[in-house]
């Protein structure tokens, strides 16, 4: 043995033994993704075939399968399911090949719009507005009078996805179906071909939805927002009608339409009636445009308490910086629910100046800003704030201040939430976390 050798760095010494380790690594490298490849392959024609020789069962799961991996070897295959004896087998392969989008499919899909089943023709609809095939909106059109609903509302679905100019006179035909799910799907084709004859249907669909509990209302709101600028001068108007849930309506509705509302929403935050200002705030807020927050920072003022509370809301909403001031001189307001308001709209805009506005009026233990802020404080998880959330949920707090605390995660706290909502006789809903606020989560 070379006396020396011992001297030597350890690669040196045994550089045969790891150059036979990284010979092995590179060829592991090289054939891996031809190893995993040949796995894969053996597996999907292993799946392939289940959709011919299994059971029912056995072929629907195939179908599913295929169409979760996205396989294009298996779209022939997926064709050929469309015959299969079983409707939910055909059903099955309509959806993987709506999944999987290959335009091979579109042919075989427009032909299973006639499938004798409810669920497979509905599917093929659902499918035909994935891939979105040359010579499908006619067809689609069709499945607009089919005798089943949910063939109907997944064929309105696909005109709205392939933005067929063609559909909108059928569509607007639909927002008169008898079926809710239809009609909202119509609405929302109708906003996405954003094709301007369907202003005054949509405006009278909404007209006719206000105060029921469909989910077409929300849908009519979207599609009038997409419209945008042309939609703006009628929503106006509507602000004014005599039916109060259409007033609501039209107003989410301009908060959809973005920055065509804007100038006509500040113009309305000066308008004699209170909820016309109120609704002007609401929409503003949901718009975000930065040219509202000086008219909204002078209805910090408004002598009515909604169009004022909604106000702060919005500033809240927009989060400018040139709002916090007028939000910290608010916090030491007179009247609860302004410095609620103001508090809830600093914890949004969240600059260090509003932070530390707000952590003065925890250590001050004021309770009506703490409360106003409580999923803040949560958040934060200042170091002994407990008993200052605990003292505010007893003087100011509500029955969202106590969700908040008997969700944050914190003991102490939740049995505080707890205790109140059992002392005041009120149900308060323990989520397990969720979209609540985590104690700490952002300190």
């Amino acid at each position: 043995m070379d006396p020396f050798s011992a001297r030597r760095p350890w690669v040196l010494r045994y550089w045969k033994v790891v150059f036979a380790l990284l010979a092995v690594l590179a060829v592991f490298v090289l054939l891996a993704p031809l190893l995993f490849f040949s796995w894969d392959e053996r597996h999907v024609s292993h799946v392939i075939g289940d959709l011919k020789d299994g059971s029912p069962t056995i072929r629907q799961q195939a179908a599913e399968f295929l169409g979760q991996i996205r396989s294009r070897r298996a779209v022939e295959p997926l064709i050929a399911a469309l015959n299969d004896p079983e409707p939910a087998v055909r059903a099955s392969g309509c959806a993987a090949l709506g999944q999987i989008a290959d335009p091979r499919a579109g042919q075989a899909l427009i032909a299973a719009l006639n499938d004798p089943d409810d669920a497979v023709r509905a599917s093929a609809a659902k499918s035909l507005g994935q891939i979105k095939p040359p010579g499908a909106a006619q067809p689609l059109l069709a499945a607009l009078r089919d005798k089943n609903a949910d063939v109907r509302t997944r064929a309105a679905e696909a005109l709205g996805e392939m933005l067929a100019s063609d559909a909108v006179e059928p569509l607007i035909a639909a927002l008169r179906d008898p079926e809710w799910p239809v009609r909202g799907s119509a609405a929302k084709a109708l906003g996405q071909i954003k094709d301007p004859r369907a202003l005054k249907p949509l405006m009278d669909a909404l007209k006719a939805a206000a105060g029921q509990v469909s989910g077409v209302e929300e849908k009519l709101e979207e599609a009038l927002g997409n419209l945008g600028a042309p939609a703006v001068e009628p929503l106006m108007a509507a602000l004014k009608d005599a039916d109060r849930s259409f007033r609501a309506d039209a107003g989410r509705a301009l908060g959809k339409t973005g920055a065509p509302a804007v100038e006509p929403l500040i113009a309305a935050l000066r308008d004699k009636d209170p909820e016309m200002r109120e609704l002007a705030a609401k929409a503003l807020g949901a718009i975000k445009d930065r040219r509202a927050v000086p008219p909204l920072i002078a209805a910090l003022n408004d002598a009515d308490d909604q169009a004022r509370y909604y106000a702060f809301r919005a500033l809240g909403e927009i989060k400018d910086p040139s709002a916090v001031d007028p939000l910290i001189a608010a916090l030491g307001s007179t009247q609860s629910v302004v410095q609620k308001a103001a508090a809830e709209a600093l914890a949004q805009i969240g600059t260090p100046q509003a932070v530390n506005a707000l952590l003065a009026a925890l250590r001050a233990h004021n309770a009506e800003v703490i409360a106003g802020a409580s999923s803040f404080f949560v958040e934060r998880g200042e170091p002994g704030s407990e008993d200052a959330l605990i003292e505010a949920l007893d003087k100011a707090g509500d029955s969202d201040m106590a969700e908040t605390l008997l969700n944050s995660g914190n003991e102490k706290l939740r049995a505080a939430a707890t205790e109140w909502a059992s002392h005041h006789g009120l149900t308060v809903t323990y989520g397990n976390g969720g979209d609540h606020a985590g104690w700490g989560s952002k300190r």
